[in-house]
């Protein structure tokens, strides 16, 4: 029944109610009683509620999957402006570059040879791996002074592991006449085992590197080093293009780092190949890099891998 707010006298229709208004509360605006709102706009406004909420949440999946697979050329073969920036860094950047202070060092041992007819750089790491994922592009660089690569495909270190760009070795080929080139990426990029460690290999592996730490180099059995050259902060934050657009230039900070550990590499195998190729083993470049020692594997920058199965993550440090 309409009842007046003013002096709650109650009246028999909503039309006797306003009258009354307007007779005895002519001053103050009439204001009918708000009309109970249908039960069931309460339960559609739940379902709506339920819905935007399960389409947020289907969005926020879709988001964090399409993160963990990693951008869409991942896997896919490198562009050839990509290959090109890569392998031609020029002899006057190397030389410009010359040896950085912050760059790790090879260590001289004293085994067996892999080869006594052409040397042999074993590198052994993952695709998951930050630490690996900077030193390829090191090692692109230093290789392609002895020979050249085919295949070289996208990679991309996980959230998890910093999204670092990169590329992987899987599926790539290399030829030289000077040198025998052995990538073995262990782990893919979810942490699963992806490509099998030969016998011989392995045991150099657990008899230079016991904590199993990667990425891991042997050049030759005459020159190890066990982690990364350089911090893979470096290409922290940056895409492919913005890291290979810098390496030809001397004055970026990432063509420093990364320029410096290949120039470090191309010495450790100019050493094991005798000096050759002269065209690269006698220019600057191949001779600015710091001399092997002969002492404890050097400092460095890697991952510890607890078993092939478990995996336990080193903190960003260098490793005494």
């Amino acid at each position: 029944m309409p009842q007046c707010r003013i002096c709650d006298k109650k009246f028999s229709t909503l039309d006797a109610l306003e009258q009354h208004h307007r007779t005895v509360h002519k001053n103050v605006k009439f204001m009918g009683p708000k009309k109970p709102r249908p039960k069931y706009m309460t339960t559609l406004l739940v379902i709506a509620i339920i819905a935007v909420s399960a389409v947020v949440g289907v969005l926020i999946y879709e988001q964090q999957a399409a993160l963990s697979k990693g951008p869409a050329n991942l896997n896919q073969p490198i562009s050839a402006d990509f290959y090109g920036n890569i392998t031609d860094v020029s002899a006057a950047t190397l030389d410009a570059v010359g040896y950085q202070a912050t760059t790790s060092n090879f260590t001289a041992v004293q085994g067996t040879p892999l080869n006594t007819t052409k040397p042999v750089v074993l590198y052994i790491g993952g695709e998951y791996c930050p630490f690996c994922g900077v030193e390829r592009w090191s090692m692109v660089i230093a290789l392609s002074h002895f020979g050249n690569f085919t295949g070289l495909r996208y990679m991309q270190t996980p959230p998890s592991e910093g999204s670092i760009d990169t590329l992987t070795f899987y599926g790539s080929n290399y030829t030289s006449n000077y040198i025998t080139f052995i990538p073995i990426e262990h782990w893919d990029r979810e942490r699963g085992n992806l490509q099998p460690i030969p016998p011989q290999y392995l045991t150099l592996f657990e008899q230079y590197d016991p904590n199993g730490s990667i990425p891991f180099i042997d050049i030759n059995n005459e020159f190890v080093t066990v982690g990364s050259q350089i911090s893979p902060a470096v290409i922290s934050g940056l895409n492919w293009t913005q890291i290979y657009t810098q390496l030809n230039n001397p004055n970026s900070p990432v063509a420093k780092q990364i320029d410096s550990a290949a120039n470090v590499m191309i010495n450790a195998i100019c050493a094991a190949t005798g000096g050759v190729p002269k065209s690269v083993c006698e220019q600057p470049f191949a001779l600015s890099g710091a001399q092997p020692t002969g002492s404890a594997l050097p400092s460095s920058i890697s991952h510890t891998i607890t078993s092939p199965q478990v995996f336990k993550e080193v903190s960003d440090r260098w490793i005494d």
